[in-house]
C-alpha cells in the first residue's frame, strides 16, 4: 500500500490521474475540510470535459459519454434497503465516487439479515476492476475494524491511498471572509 502524507498528496493524485498506477481507485482520507469532496468534483468536471466514452453503456450503435457519479455512503445504504435495483445500477456504473465513507450506519438490517452494503459494493467493484473514488474522514486504523479484513485488503490492493494534510480549508476561508 502506498500512503502519501503531507503536501505531496497533489503529486500522488496527479500521477494516479495520468495513469502511472495499476490501481483502479483513489482513496482520499483526512479530517473534515481538507478538500476531499471538492477534489472529487474537480475530477468529475475533468472527466466530463474529456468527453470519454463510457465503456459499459456504449455500444457499436450508440456512444454514451462517461461521467463520474458521486453518491454518499449514506445514500447508497438507503438505496440498498429501499431501492435495491437502483443500488445495483450505481454498483455497476463505470466511474463511481463514494463520498463520506464512515458516515453511514454501521449496521443495516434488511428482511432480518444484517448487511454491509459498502463492503459488498467495494468487493464487487474490486472484482470487476471498476474505477472507484472514496472520500472519508475515518483514520486509516479504523477501516479494518469497521469493514473487516477482506474489504481493507481490497481497498489496499485496488486503491491509491492519499492522506490529505491536517489543514481545514473551511476554517481558513471563514477567517478570510469575515474581515
Amino acid at each position: 500500500m502506498s500512503v502519501w502524507k503531507g503536501w505531496r498528496w497533489y503529486y500522488a493524485i496527479s500521477l494516479w490521474l495520468v495513469g502511472h498506477s495499476h490501481k483502479t481507485g483513489l482513496w482520499l482520507s483526512g479530517v473534515g475540510g481538507t478538500g476531499k469532496t471538492t477534489l472529487v468534483y474537480a475530477i468529475q468536471k475533468l472527466i466530463i470535459s474529456l468527453r470519454l466514452k463510457d465503456p459499459i453503456k456504449s455500444s457499436s450503435c450508440q456512444v454514451t459519454m462517461a461521467g463520474l457519479v458521486m453518491k454518499s455512503a449514506c445514500e447508497l445504504c438507503h438505496l440498498y434497503v429501499d431501492h435495491y435495483e437502483r443500488f445495483l445500477e450505481y454498483r455497476n456504473v463505470a466511474l463511481l465516487a463514494i463520498d463520506d465513507l464512515g458516515m453511514e450506519p454501521e449496521r443495516i438490517v434488511k428482511y432480518g439479515q444484517v448487511c454491509d452494503p459498502i463492503s459488498e459494493l467495494i468487493a464487487y467493484r474490486y472484482e470487476c476492476r471498476l474505477f472507484t473514488i472514496v472520500t472519508t474522514n475515518l483514520p486509516s486504523g479504523d477501516i479494518r475494524p469497521r469493514y473487516g479484513d477482506r474489504t481493507a485488503d481490497r481497498v489496499n490492493h485496488m486503491m491509491h491511498v492519499v492522506v490529505m494534510p491536517d489543514f481545514n480549508f473551511r476554517l481558513c476561508s471563514e477567517t478570510y471572509h469575515h474581515d
